[in-house]
């Protein structure tokens, strides 16, 4: 009981290590470099401890050490390297004071400039000096209390009380991780995904509230008191107020929530591919159905005679998703160009993606052929995302080449093949997920046909460099007719690119 009951006393100690999360809006690619400078702090300083503890009890007993207490290395220092040896201690301990006290001074004053900026703390918190580029007001307002707060005479109380604060937080963040992977709202797209959820996150959940219970009780009582008066903090300035949802950086929040357009022939169309609408949540499904009639027939006559039929046999097929509450529109289309009006109905309708209907029970690969690198983008990383986050479906990204290029051409294909990797990894995509490889085909209608199996789903993203009438054409005709397997088309936003 007395290893926990110091555990809670000196966990203190160890707060500078999520120290580091405080200031992420400074640290350049924080979806790459936060997880690398926790993990590795951690894994530095423990080796640290344990080399330090090995040399401690290597040279002085147990008893010996317990007896001299906080001055302990001092005196190993000291029977090791001599009087130079504890001198270097002294001023190392000192040097190691300051530099906590210095982080926890940068690391709260980022986080009441923060809440200053959310207008949950006064404004002039959020503000940030001409000449220093620092937020004064705020380092100030947690630099004073803590320099007055080390002049207490019961510092192992204090302590205790930094360490209670945290071990709420931590163990709220615990618990805050285990809901969003459970709930996995449309914002929360994280570039850097913890393991072991939820059994890790539940541990350290049980830990950090259990050593809540070893604490003195007058640290106890201290702790409860500051977490009031933050409440009510809370509940006077921030209850009520609206705060905008976070945006994932490299995701596009349109993409989560889509519309997507399902052309289908009629009569005796193909089923609408179900399985794959699971992925997207809250999209909004319209389904084409269309009639392909002569070019000297009048699309109105085929519309008098055969609309009442097709209506009842386009109901009886959209019935199926309807009953998986997804938001269904449809339309019948007599049309001589299935093509055009395709694309007339994306731009009526702002579609962001065009998926052909084919069977499918299940998905095993994710195959994208990419011919350029603007399809490369947000978009398509946005939908793969989506496609592959939560059964962590594998991904080729298939670049097209030709065996007739020239070397410049190969080296380009490699920028292409690393820019897609990339591209993904920040989406939030594992690495064991992604595979890049490269096909001596440079159509990419070929391609599709070449590369694609039953049970794959094709994931075209239109070029800003495709005419969308040819782009629509070649999905009709030529993907759509030869491959077995459903292709989902992730359109560009042509209004805001003109």
């Amino acid at each position: 009981m007395a290893r926990f009951t110091t555990t809670a006393l000196v966990f203190t100690s160890y707060l500078g290590f999520v120290q580091i999360a405080t200031v992420a809006g400074e640290i350049r690619k924080p979806e790459k470099n936060l997880p690398r400078a926790l993990m590795g702090s951690v894994l530095l300083v423990m080796g640290l401890y344990i080399t330090a503890l090995f040399i401690s009890t290597s040279t002085l007993s147990t008893q010996k050490l317990a007896e001299l207490g906080e001055t302990a290395m001092v005196d190993v220092a000291r029977s090791l390297v001599g009087k130079y040896g504890a001198l270097a201690i002294l001023v190392a301990g000192l040097l190691a004071t300051l530099s906590s006290a210095n982080a926890s001074i940068l690391s709260s004053s980022r986080a009441v400039y923060a809440l200053g900026y959310d207008e949950m703390l006064p404004e002039s918190m959020s503000s940030v000096s001409e000449r220093y580029g620092t937020p004064h007001y705020a380092l100030l307002s947690v630099g004073i209390p803590i320099a007055a707060l080390t002049l207490m005479g019961r510092i192992e109380i204090l302590a205790e009380v930094a360490s209670l604060l945290h071990l709420v937080m931590y163990g709220m963040i615990c618990l805050c991780l285990i809901t969003l992977r459970r709930r996995s709202p449309l914002w929360y797209a994280p570039g850097y995904r913890s393991p072991g959820v939820p059994y890790l996150p539940a541990a350290g959940a049980v830990a950090s509230f259990g050593l809540i219970a070893l604490m003195q009780p007058y640290s106890i009582i201290f702790g409860i008191a500051i977490l009031g008066i933050a409440y009510l903090g809370f509940a006077l300035l921030a209850e009520k107020k609206e705060f905008e949802k976070p945006q994932p950086a490299y995701l596009m929040p349109e993409l989560r929530t889509p519309r997507i357009l399902i052309p289908v022939s009629i009569p005796d169309p193909k089923p609408i591919p179900v399985p794959l609408l699971d992925a997207f949540r809250d999209l909004e499904l319209l389904v084409m159905a269309y009639n392909i009639v002569p070019e000297q027939t009048a699309p109105e006559q085929s519309r008098d005679e055969f609309r009442e039929k097709y209506c009842a046999e386009l109901d009886q097929m959209v019935a199926e998703v309807r009953e998986k509450g997804v938001n269904v529109k449809s339309e019948i289309v007599f049309t001589p160009n299935v093509a055009k009006s395709i694309n007339r109905f994306v731009e009526v309708n702002n579609c962001h993606t065009v998926l052909t209907a084919k069977p499918i029970l299940s998905v095993n690969r994710l195959l994208v052929p990419i011919y350029a690198a603007d399809q490369v983008d947000r978009r398509l990383a946005t939908v793969l995302h989506d496609l592959s986050a939560s059964s962590e479906l594998p991904v080729t990204i298939v670049v097209l080449t030709s065996g007739e290029r020239e070397a410049d051409d190969k080296a380009d294909t490699g920028k292409l093949q690393q820019m897609a990797a990339a591209q993904l990894r920040r989406a939030g995509l594992a690495e064991n997920q992604i595979r890049v490889n490269s096909a001596d085909v440079s159509d990419v209608a070929a391609a599709v046909r070449q590369l694609s199996d039953d049970d794959d789903l094709v994931v075209l993203a239109e070029s800003s460099t495709t005419d969308r009438d040819s782009f629509f054409n070649t999905l009709h005709e030529d993907i759509e007719e030869a491959v077995t397997c459903p292709v989902l088309a992730v359109l560009r936003n042509q209004k805001k690119e003109q």
